[in-house]
């Protein structure tokens, strides 16, 4: 999560293969069939040296691990190119299909709203998986969905609903299990 250190890293291919050498040698060791790549936020400036990065890794999991695969975690809002330079580099796309509303929205939404209807103005996750699908053959995508929700203070506002900012007075927003949703 720190722009810095992930700016140094994707710049320096002596980091990155340090970090390659490790991961390679922990993977030998538990006897691991791949790797999956989780490395968020990856602003657009940065998106294509992580894709090299993606298939500098892959190719050595590859080489080291003969069958093995490598997954990689991506936005909903991912941009088409890096979906196509990952996707090529990548044995699989992980899909993180949750968050179009998250803990720091302003106004109430659904996290992982399936299709557009007329309360939701973010992407969706059904237009998420045609674009990448625009970009990869679908048999690499895997869709990850949300078990969670969140409560969030609101207010009505003539514009709509609104997320109460004031924490102190009305709480914040508090992360809802799949449980317990279920029990409420």
């Amino acid at each position: 999560g720190s722009l810095p250190k992930l700016r140094a890293f994707l710049g320096s291919r002596l980091a990155q293969d340090r970090f390659t050498d490790q991961a390679l040698d922990l993977m030998v060791r538990r006897r691991a069939d791949g790797a999956n790549l989780d490395v968020e936020p990856v602003p657009r400036a940065l998106e294509p040296a992580g894709a090299r990065f993606v298939d500098h890794f892959a190719r050595a999991v590859h080489r080291r691990l003969p069958g093995s695969q490598v997954a990689v975690a991506m936005a909903a809002g991912t941009s088409a190119s890096a979906i196509s330079w990952i996707g090529r580099a990548a044995d699989r796309l992980f899909i993180m299909g949750y968050d179009y509303h998250w803990r720091g929205s302003t106004i109430p939404g659904p996290i992982a709203p399936l299709w557009r209807d007329r309360t939701t103005v973010t992407d969706t996750v059904a237009a998420t998986v045609a674009r990448y699908a625009r970009q990869v053959p679908v048999g690499k995508l895997i869709l990850g969905v949300p078990a969670y929700g969140y409560s969030w203070p609101v207010i009505r506002t003539p514009s709509g609903w609104r997320v109460r900012v004031n924490r102190a007075r009305y709480g914040g927003v508090r992360s809802v299990s799949f449980g317990y949703a279920i029990a409420f």
